[in-house]
């Protein structure tokens, strides 16, 4: 028997609590549809005001906010006007007096009598001659009182309404904190202790009425982990509830069919592929039902050869050297871990040469973080921009370095080798360069330097050891200021310009690598002096690495200002050749790492193998597509990938695919679902065709749902039900955060596609407003197509009745042909044509017989045309970002470059982020990211309608931390206790049912 269900004071209606009204209970309810006193107590402040420093009136800053205490002299009561009356109270201090004005607000002169004491706070300001505070906040005072902690008071803010204000709502909420505060904890006290938060009643305490911000502060963390944890636990019963009963048949992941596929590729396959087929092939042979989400992106080819140097805590490591788990640097300073590594083979291999003359090779796709010189000054935000982006818009006109590279903080190195010297005595001896070993002897230096390797004598082949270079930076700035004290320099005029001059060319190498190290800059020429070759080196250093530490040369040193910014400007980038080269990713958050010369730098073949898994253990597999267009796409690619393998049931016996969709009839479908119910069809390919209820299967092993963004839960339920617990692979190309995969998709496993197949071009894009400009876009596809390549333009509406005031697909494909392409081959597709019209345009696009393609969003994904290199979307800002990424993935899919040209000219900022957004980065998951952020994780939530609770506190790219440690939390405990039965978690199993409600925990179970 069921426990009884525990009593939960928190549902009781607001309309029935003490301290609110039936009136505000009502006023709540319109504004912010609260009904229960859990809903006013979880609105949550959105940010918290302090008050003004406690000060007299005359040290009081007039316009600041301020605490005075004072003592009412007098009060004087006005009503100007029938609808308005006025309360002034007159306060004085020892050192003059001021007036309170309130509005409206009359009860204050009850507590507000002559010769009461009170602190009062808010912004003084001179009013009709004289000293003033509007609405002033105040609290009596009585003998005894602190006024300083009213003064530091912090005071919640709350989201409010015109008919309920802040104020309103704070009372509300600390009458019920009074009256409901002590609630009871669900959260098993080990997991709260593991993370050192407080229990859940101090924390509802503690952000409504916080001591301090610190306390606000730890009181989010606790609420946040509730939110997420709760979450976290209904993913998990949804992911046990699926797993319950379902014996799945594990599948054969080596046989005849996946081998000979692999060997057929006419591609090598990347490393991300390689790594997400072991994860699924892992799934496959297990005899639960997979279920498991797949993420592509194509922005992220970043390759260096593999003779490049990687910065690594004992220093800098050959990038073929580098393997996963290795520890690599931030440019933050940071040790960040290797995730992956991704040989890519031999590719064309570019020099990016620096203004301080060194450089760097990578790839033409490598991603470079980049600013322009004022970009740098404003602070503005980096640009993500490949190589081949940077060779097309390397220069300014007046043929001046464009684009500037950020330089690494200095961070922390140990190579584990003996330093026998003292570091400044080392740079001392090293910086005066006439030392002599036996100048020392028997002295210990002498056998130090011995130790080192060092000789003395003016030798030009003095260096600094490689115990002092991979060194703590307290050691690299020591030698450094040896080594300046004695052969620096110091325009003592400007106070500024270091330099350091050596005979010895690798020594000014060194010192060259020291500054570096320590996040500075340093360029290195050559001189002649007294006839011989010396080498000169100018040094910045960041303030916290003074050059000198000698007085004399310490004392004439200004400190830069906040505008000598650090960082190097691109020179040039000249072709190498061919190239082994490889990447790799990090399990920082901002993808960077160091490279040479401290350069930072930025770090569906898959779904063919899994439904062959199924095909050679003596099951069928199937696809489900969003659209035709690209149900048809994968029929394509299937049977050309499967056409060395026999496919079709010919001579070789290979697997035979169909397409079923809404334009399969008559006796082509009929043909079709024979096929699928005898067997003989090994693998089907279709639309939300495969979940009508003539459509039967044999065998069902494997479910490959694509896009599932464009699917309802119910649809992939259904399909997943025409077979016996097959496994199921869920795949996006639209990149999800992290995050939202940890939370959206909290139930399934996640593999991510994270690089770009070989010769995959970068696609540069670009946001036109100006009218002006369109006719250089048309001239830009006149040229792709007198190139040999196609071009597509894109409208969100097929057809001018649509209200909606954009550009219509019909009447943009009559208006090109006629002004502006009539030398051109148009085409137009859209979504509900006739489908054979549809198919035989696709077909001619494909061929090459159509130039211009205009077409609505239905070829936002799937459509593969390698030729396609240009795209123009009207009205763009009325896109979303993910769409728009998609669609701009239709170009620069072959060998020559994409370009997209945005048509855009958006009114509100929220367009204005988007456009901001895609033009600034090719990178899917930044995009995804910058969707969230721009979008709100609610507006995410709703436009799903999946049954997961709201996120009133949580916000999921800033609190990734607590979405990690909440999901461990969550699913360790569902595993020990599957059920929430354990009196321990009886209250948490109340929390899950009272967030998410009868209906989504039913869903929650149905999955």
């Amino acid at each position: 028997m069921p426990d009884p269900p525990v009593p939960d004071p928190l549902g009781t209606p607001l309309a029935k609590a003490p301290g609110v009204s039936a009136a505000l209970a009502r006023t709540l309810e319109e504004a912010f549809d609260h009904t229960s006193v859990r809903d006013l107590l979880e609105h949550y402040p959105r940010r918290y005001l302090t008050r003004g420093e406690l000060t007299d009136l005359a040290h009081a800053k007039k316009g600041a906010e301020v605490t005075l205490v004072g003592t009412v002299r007098n009060l004087a009561k006005k009503q100007p006007r029938r609808n308005l009356r006025i309360l002034e109270v007159r306060v004085v201090d020892d050192s003059g007096a001021w007036v309170c004005t309130w509005f409206n607000q009359p009860w204050h002169a009850q507590k507000l009598t002559v010769g009461t004491v009170a602190a009062f706070s808010g912004k003084l300001a001179w009013k009709a001659g004289r000293l003033g505070m509007a609405n002033p906040g105040y609290e009596v005072l009585r003998e005894g009182d602190d006024p300083e902690e009213f003064a530091n008071e912090v005071i919640p803010v709350y989201p409010a309404s015109k008919e309920v204000s802040s104020g309103r709502i704070r009372r509300a909420v600390g009458a019920l904190l009074d009256r409901y505060g002590d609630v009871p904890d669900f959260v098993p006290e080990p997991l709260r202790r593991a993370h050192g938060l407080p229990d859940r009643a101090g924390a509802l305490e503690a952000i409504h009425r916080p001591g301090d911000r610190a306390q606000a502060a730890r009181a989010r963390d606790r609420l946040v982990y509730d939110e997420l944890f709760v979450l976290q636990v209904g993913l998990a019963l949804r992911r046990r509830a699926q797993e319950a009963g379902q014996q799945g048949r594990p599948l054969q992941t080596d046989g005849d069919l996946t081998k000979r596929l692999l060997a057929s590729l006419p591609f090598q396959p990347t490393g991300a592929q390689s790594r997400v087929t072991a994860e699924i092939g892992a799934d496959l042979a297990r005899s639960k039902p997979m279920h498991r989400l797949l993420q592509g992106e194509v922005g992220s080819g970043k390759a260096q050869p593999i003779h490049s140097l990687v910065l690594t805590p004992s220093g800098f490591k050959r990038m073929g050297a580098i393997g996963v788990g290795d520890e690599v640097i931030n440019p933050t300073g940071e040790i960040t871990v290797v995730t992956g590594v991704f040989p890519q083979g031999l590719r064309d291999t570019w020099r990016v040469v620096f203004s301080d003359g060194t450089s760097a090779e990578c790839d033409d796709e490598h991603l470079w973080l980049v600013k322009t010189s004022c970009g740098w000054h404003r602070g503005d935000r980096p640009h993500v921009k490949t190589s081949r982006q940077l060779r097309n818009d390397l220069t300014k006109k007046n043929g001046s370095s464009k684009w500037y590279i950020p330089v690494a903080a200095a961070s922390e190195l140990e190579c584990g080798e003996e330093r026998p010297l003292d570091p400044y005595l080392l740079g001392l001896l090293l910086g005066d360069g006439s030392f002599r070993v036996d100048q020392y002897d028997p002295h210990p230096v002498a056998a130090a330097l011995e130790r080192l390797g060092l000789h003395g004598a003016r030798s030009r082949d003095e260096h600094v050891p490689r115990a002092y270079l991979i060194a703590p930076s307290k050691v690299r700035h020591a030698v450094l200021q040896g080594l300046l004290d004695t052969d620096g320099t110091l325009n003592a005029r400007q106070g500024r310009n270091v330099t350091f001059l050596s005979a010895s060319k690798q020594l000014a190498t060194d010192v060259q690598w020291l500054v570096g190290s320590l996040g500075g800059v340093a360029r290195i020429r050559p001189v002649k002096k007294l006839g011989k070759v010396h080498f000169h080196v100018s040094v910045r250093l960041p303030n916290e690495y003074p050059p000198f530490r000698l007085r004399r040369k310490a004392d004439l040193l200004r400190p830069l200002t906040r505008y000598h910014q650090f960082r190097r400007a691109i020179r040039r980038i000249e072709h190498v050749g061919l190239r082994p080269v490889q990447c790799i990713s990090v399990a920082h958050p901002n993808q960077l790492y160091v490279t040479d010369n401290f350069a930072v730098t930025h770090n569906t073949v898959v779904s063919l193998w899994a439904l062959l898994c199924a095909v050679q253990s003596g099951m069928q597999g199937a696809i489900m597509a969003p659209t035709e267009v690209l149900a048809d796409q994968h029929g394509i690619n299937l049977r050309g990938l499967l056409e060395p393998l026999g496919e079709g049931g010919g001579l070789f016996g290979g697997p035979r695919v169909e397409v079923l969709t809404a334009a399969t009839t008559g006796a082509s479908r009929q043909r079709v679902l024979e096929g699928v119910a005898s067997g003989e069809v090994d693998l089907v390919v279709g639309t939300h065709a495969l979940l009508s209820e003539g459509v039967e299967f044999q065998r069902l092993g494997a479910v490959v749902v694509d896009e599932q963004h464009r699917f309802g839960v119910h649809q992939r339920v259904r399909l997943r039900e025409k077979g016996d617990s097959p496994h199921v692979l869920i795949m996006t190309a639209t990149p999800i955060p992290r995050t939202l995969a940890l939370t959206l998709y909290g139930d399934l496993d996640v593999s991510t596609l994270d690089e770009l197949p070989p010769g995959r071009t970068p696609i540069a894009t670009h946001v036109v407003a100006d009218a002006t400009l369109r006719e250089r876009a048309y001239q830009r596809v006149r040229e792709e197509v007198a190139a040999g390549h196609q071009a597509y333009v894109v409208c969100a509406l097929k057809d001018e009745s649509d209200k909606v005031e954009v550009r219509s697909a019909k009447a943009e494909a009559e208006r090109l042909r006629a002004e502006v392409f009539p030398d051109l081959r148009v085409g137009l597709v859209y979504g509900d044509m006739p489908a054979r019209e549809k198919e035989a345009t696709m077909d001619r696009f494909r061929a090459g017989e159509v130039d211009v393609l205009v077409s609505t969003t239905v070829i936002e994904v799937g459509v593969d045309v390698p030729n396609a290199t240009v795209m123009l979307i009207e009205d763009a800002d009325r896109f979303g970002l993910s769409q728009l990424h998609q669609l701009r993935g239709r170009v620069g899919r072959g060998e020559a470059p994409g370009l997209c040209i945005l048509f855009a000219d958006p009114l509100t900022d929220e367009g204005r982020a988007r456009m901001d957004a895609i033009a600034r980065t090719n990178d899917g998951f930044e995009l995804a990211n910058e969707d969230l952020r721009i979008r709100g994780e609610g507006t995410v939530f709703d436009a799903r309608q999946s049954g997961l609770s709201d996120l009133k506190l949580a916000r999921l790219i800033d609190d990734f931390d607590w979405v990690r440690r909440a999901r461990a939390d969550a699913f360790a405990l569902v595993e020990a206790d599957p059920e929430l039965t354990d009196p321990a978690h009886r209250r948490l199993r109340q929390e899950v049912l009272a967030r998410l409600g009868d209906g989504r925990a039913e869903w929650l179970a149905r999955g």
